[in-house]
């Protein structure tokens, strides 16, 4: 394991305390550093993706006001051809709002998408409809109408595709999106198309044709399979939220019931034959409903959908601001610690350095005491021990020199009193004494 270390411990072995504590603290830095940035790069992207989809919504919105009005107009000028003069005045009335609502979306859309091609062709084709719309049968002036809502609701789809409404990673708010954007449309679409035939018909009272037939029974069949879809669509968003519930279970029921009259109108009034129902009546009836399906979308999914939206960011900037500061906080602490860390071992090896250089003057009586409980203090424990171990060696050595003086002095004193020995022994005694007293000193 330790050569695992061994450059890491080669490389802390050539420095001080000093620099070792800055390796360390300039390294827990960088990755708390590198940690935040990821955490807030991942919470800025929510956040900023989120804002991009209600800047979609709000794109959007307008146009489906517009696709609102077209669809109005649709049915009112199908009633002008076909022989109703009484219509005139609303389809007159109806074409200034179609045409004030083109205005009001090009000023709300981005530049890029105020100066695409799909866009500067759905106004072309609004001008070329509202000049000479009158001047087409009845047929034509359906059918250009019917392509111009559908390039305007694809032109709406790919808004939604740029400001990444229709890849929601929040399944809750991807299956009200999904409804909004596109089942929905879908649904109104189809009653709006029946509005217009319907109108058409009763206007001119005429058989159908087989044709006309299968036409509005493969409407009836699609609005039918819409409002399934957006049925189940409404059920899922309630199902993972739970406070809307309500509401949306409101604008389902309100959908399907606009529907169900829709459907009723024209199967007893139209596909019978008995065309009981006057133009204009049959008119304001299919209109009331897709009203009402307008107004589930403009007060129901649009203000719901961007309340997720606006709830997610406001979570999003929650985490992002509190894991900002958490980790500041943190590192805060990390470095008031690794602090008093660093004091604190210095403090300790200074003091480890005075009482070694303390003990080196010949003053055996220091003891070292460092106040720690770390591995230090088994290093001043150490030296403690081997400064009480010395003194009692150099204790044992002056009590053996003091025992040699004694006898040697008694030795001297014997041979003083025997005759006093030769003087060269009586020298050599002395001389023994002496150095004797020397080791002593």
């Amino acid at each position: 394991m330790k050569t695992l270390f061994a450059p890491a411990i080669a490389l802390l072995n050539r420095v001080g305390y000093t620099k070792k504590f800055a390796i360390m603290g300039a390294l827990a830095l960088v990755a708390s550093a590198v940690l935040v940035l990821n955490l807030y790069q991942s919470l800025y992207r929510v956040i900023d993706r989120s804002q991009q989809e209600l800047a979609g919504v709000e794109m959007i919105k307008p146009i489906a006001r517009v696709v609102q009005y077209l669809q109005v107009h649709r049915g009112l000028s199908s009633g002008v051809l076909s022989g109703n003069e009484e219509m005139k005045e609303q389809r007159a009335a109806k074409e200034k709002e179609v045409s004030a609502a083109f205005k009001a979306v090009t000023a709300r859309l981005a530049p890029e998408l105020a100066a695409s091609t799909a866009w500067k062709t759905a106004v072309e084709a609004w001008a070329l409809l509202e000049k000479e719309g009158l001047d087409l049968i009845q047929r034509e002036n359906f059918l250009a109408h019917n392509r111009l809502i559908d390039d305007l609701l694809a032109f709406q789809a790919a808004i939604a595709d740029q400001y990444a409404l229709t890849n929601d990673p929040d399944i809750d708010s991807a299956y009200l999106i999904d409804t909004a954007v596109d089942k929905l449309p879908q649904a109104l679409e189809r009653m709006g198309q029946l509005r217009a035939l319907g109108t058409g018909v009763l206007s001119r009272k005429q058989a159908l044709v087989l044709s006309q037939q299968v036409e509005f029974t493969v409407l009836l069949a699609e609005l039918n399979a819409s409002v399934n879809g957006l049925r189940r669509n409404l059920e899922k968003t309630s199902r993972y939220n739970p406070g809307l519930q309500s509401a949306l279970a409101a604008s389902i029921r309100d959908m399907g019931e606009a529907a169900d009259k829709v459907s009723a109108l024209v199967n007893q009034d139209i596909l019978s034959g008995t065309y009981a129902t006057p133009p204009e009546d049959y008119f304001a009836l299919t209109t009331g409903s897709l009203e009402k399906g307008y107004k589930e979308m403009f007060e129901t999914l649009f203000p719901t959908l961007e309340q997720l939206l606006q709830r997610r960011i406001d979570r999003a900037q929650r985490n992002l601001t509190l894991s900002i500061a958490l980790a500041g906080v943190i590192l805060l602490l990390y470095a008031y610690v690794s602090i008093g860390f660093y004091y604190a071992t210095i403090s300790s090896l200074n003091r480890l350095v005075e009482n070694t250089r303390t003990i080196a003057t010949g003053n055996l009586d220091v003891r070292v005491d460092l106040g720690t409980r770390d591995e230090l203090k088994l290093v001043g424990d150490s030296l403690n021990e081997m400064v009480g171990a010395f003194g009692a060696v150099i204790r044992k050595v002056h009590h053996g020199a003091n025992e040699v003086l004694e006898a040697t002095t008694k030795l001297a004193g014997s041979a003083a009193d025997i005759n006093r020995g030769s003087e060269k022994q009586s020298q050599a005694a002395s001389t023994m004494a002496a150095a004797i007293e020397q080791m002593r000193s």
